[in-house]
């Protein structure tokens, strides 16, 4: 029973991640002029997530929580990303830093996964069992995460990255465009030209696509 209640517990919040990933992403989209059903290629853009003079997820989150990202220049000795909210002057803000930022597409993947924690309550989220799609996605990401260490509010951050980085209504055209580039340039990584189109890792797409 007391298993049943907690894989309860992770579904009711893989579900809740989930929602707010899709009303993120729907803002985002209709801020930035995308398509949410694209018809072609050509109208699929990558989910602003930090870029500057685009309406992004943390444009958005500035909005209801005081943000910023931090991007050291030295290499990640424990986490490539964290995140802390932290109170001043009676005023809630929070602190993200993304150490592993030498690579853009893994760098959006993080900033958005310490992201996602500002718009969820982490209350009761100290579990550390998952659903097996979530383990199957860090481990298709291959970011160099413990995931056996990673709090359940983490690995629903992380759901709810992969779930705003790449919209499920647009897994239909991203599989046209697998199968037409497989077939007319068999010798080219199909995979890596869809990350690279959206600016994610590559792992993701994987996952996203199986």
């Amino acid at each position: 029973m007391t298993k049943k209640l907690e894989q309860n517990h992770i579904e009711y919040h893989i579900q809740e991640i989930t929602k707010t990933a899709k009303n993120l992403q729907a803002k985002l989209i209709k801020e930035n002029n995308l398509q949410i059903n694209p018809t072609k290629g050509s109208e699929i853009r990558p989910i602003p997530i930090f870029e500057p003079d685009q309406y992004s997820l943390l444009t958005f989150t500035k909005e209801i929580l005081d943000t910023e990202i931090d991007w050291p220049e030295t290499e990640a000795t424990f986490l490539p990303a964290y995140f802390k909210k932290y109170s001043k002057d009676e005023k809630q803000s929070a602190r993200i830093v993304v150490s592993a930022s030498d690579n853009y597409c893994e760098a959006r993947f993080l900033a958005a996964k310490e992201l996602m924690h500002c718009h969820t309550i982490d209350n009761g989220l100290s579990s550390t069992k998952t659903l097996v799609e979530v383990n199957e996605l860090l481990e298709s990401l291959a970011l160099g995460v413990l995931i056996d260490n990673q709090t359940m509010a983490d690995q629903v951050a992380w759901w709810g990255a992969a779930e705003l980085l790449v919209p499920d209504s647009w897994i239909p055209m991203l599989k046209k465009i697998h199968t037409d580039l497989s077939i007319r340039f068999p010798e080219n990584d199909a995979v890596l030209h869809i990350a690279q189109l959206l600016r994610v890792p590559v792992g993701l797409v994987k996952f996203k696509l199986k």
